[in-house]
C-alpha cells in the first residue's frame, strides 16, 4: 500500500539528529511521501528549505493559533511570497482556532486565521486547518469566509502518491 502523510513536523528537533532514518523508516513502511507543516515565522523558513532540499517533502505555510498573537505584516507578505513562489509549497497553514490553550486571544486567532484564508484565496492553496475547543466557531468563521473547494485551491495542488 502506498501512503502520503498529509500533515507532519519534521521540522521538531525530536527529528534533528536522525531525520534521514526517519525518513528510511516511512519509506520502507510505505510512505511515499509527507507533507511538513509551517506554524511560524521560523518554521515556515525551515520547512520550505527541508521541503526543497528533499525530494518526497512538500510544506505548508502558516500561523498557528497558539502563535497569532506575534503575527506580524512581515509574516503575511513572507507567506504569501513563499506560496506564490515556492513549487513545493502546496498548502496554507497550519492556521485556526485554539480556545484549549488560548495561548493568544480568542479574537486575535480570528483575525489572523481570516487574514491566512484571504491569502490562501489569493494564491489558490488549500488550507490546513487547526482546531481544539473552537468547532462550532472555526466552522462559522469558515462559512463567513467561504473557505471552500470552489473559493480556494483544490486538492490539485497536492502531489500525487
Amino acid at each position: 500500500m502506498r501512503l502520503f502523510d498529509t500533515h507532519a513536523h519534521l521540522h521538531f528537533p525530536d527529528y534533528g539528529d536522525d531525520l534521514e532514518a526517519v525518513l528510511d523508516r516511512a519509506h520502507a513502511a510505505g510512505v511515499c511521501g509527507m507533507v511538513t507543516i509551517g506554524t511560524d515565522r521560523e518554521t515556515n523558513r525551515a520547512v520550505v528549505a527541508m521541503a526543497r532540499r528533499l525530494p518526497d517533502v512538500w510544506a505548508t505555510v502558516g500561523i498557528h493559533p497558539h502563535d497569532a498573537e506575534e503575527a506580524t505584516e512581515a509574516d503575511f507578505a513572507e507567506m504569501e511570497r513563499l506560496a506564490r513562489e515556492e513549487p513545493k509549497v502546496v498548502g496554507f497553514g497550519e492556521m485556526g482556532l485554539d480556545f484549549f490553550r488560548n495561548l493568544s486571544p480568542p479574537q486575535t486567532q480570528r483575525q489572523v486565521f481570516r487574514r491566512q484564508i484571504a491569502i490562501a484565496r489569493a494564491v489558490g492553496k488549500p488550507l490546513v486547518i487547526h482546531c481544539r475547543d473552537a468547532h462550532e466557531d472555526t466552522l462559522a468563521l469558515l462559512a463567513e469566509e467561504r473557505a471552500d473547494a470552489s473559493t480556494l485551491g483544490s486538492s490539485s495542488h497536492w502531489p500525487a502518491p
